[in-house]
């Protein structure tokens, strides 16, 4: 796959090489969902070549999940311009202002779904409940404080580089499932020691990207509320009450995949 990407709205666009889509192929490869999440400029550009390479890819998951955390704020035209087998053009007729909090697209059926996030990667990392496949973190673009960050968390300060790393990699600790793949744009030897903290074990790359792999000594059980994965013979919910809140939530799950009975007194929804 080419490098598709060049300046949007004045931000420098990362491309998203051929080896990158090849290990998610890998990945997602005959599974029934699969998560990613992009950190930094060009999240958004990146979403697209993934999906592109979903479309093709005979092997594709059969649920691709996109999580794509942006700096700053991009406009419709900006996702116009990045083309890309006229993905570009579906995207942005669906755009909505980015506003800073989460953003939920849907395409494909439901098959392919975005999570669009605003602002600095370690304050958006805590408002998510995921079980994540795959990160991608631009740096420095992902460890510099935005001013949409800095308006937002007036503790965080441009200089304190180290703290925001470890932050940020304790987030994605917390969101990875295990043999979660970590592709870092940036030279591992100033990330080693926070990768170590986090759990994550570097492989060898290129001398200007990090590879790593989440290998925790210790994993805690979670919640089933909060660990995202269930199993075919229980996708499966019964909805009481058939109004506004009862019919968004069937139609959610059913995005998902999910077979719901919706119970209510009324003849109709919405009564």
């Amino acid at each position: 796959m080419p490098n598709v990407f060049a300046n949007v709205n004045g931000l420098e666009q990362a491309p998203l090489d051929s080896l990158m889509i090849d290990r998610l192929r890998e990945r997602w490869s005959e599974r029934e969902r699969f998560v990613a999440l992009d950190a930094g400029a060009g999240a958004i550009g990146r979403f697209l070549a993934v999906w592109n390479a979903w479309r093709v890819d005979a092997g594709r998951c059969e649920r691709l999940h996109f999580i794509a955390i942006e700096p700053e704020a991009l406009e419709a035209n900006d996702v116009r311009a990045l083309g890309v087998a006229g993905l570009g053009t579906q995207l942005a007729d669906v755009w909505s202002p980015m506003t800073p909090n989460l953003h939920r697209l849907s395409f494909e059926g439901g098959h392919v779904q975005l999570l669009l996030a605003l602002g600095e990667v370690s304050a958006v990392l805590p408002e998510l409940v995921c079980s994540v496949d795959a990160f991608r973190l631009r740096s420095p673009d992902a460890i510099r404080v935005s001013a949409v960050a800095a308006t937002a968390d007036p503790g965080l300060h441009p200089g304190d580089e180290e703290r925001r790393r470890t932050r940020i990699l304790r987030g994605m600790s917390r969101l990875a499932t295990v043999d979660a793949l970590l592709h870092i744009d940036a030279d591992s030897a100033d990330w080693r020691d926070s990768l170590t903290a986090a759990g994550f074990e570097t492989t060898p790359s290129d001398p200007s990207t990090t590879l790593a792999r989440f290998a925790p000594t210790f994993i805690p059980r979670r919640a089933p509320s909060r660990s995202g994965a269930t199993s075919n013979n229980e996708r499966h919910a019964l909805i009481i009450g058939a109004g506004l809140a009862g019919c968004a939530s069937a139609w959610a799950l059913a995005e998902q995949g999910w077979q719901t009975t919706l119970l209510d007194r009324h003849d109709t929804p919405a009564q």
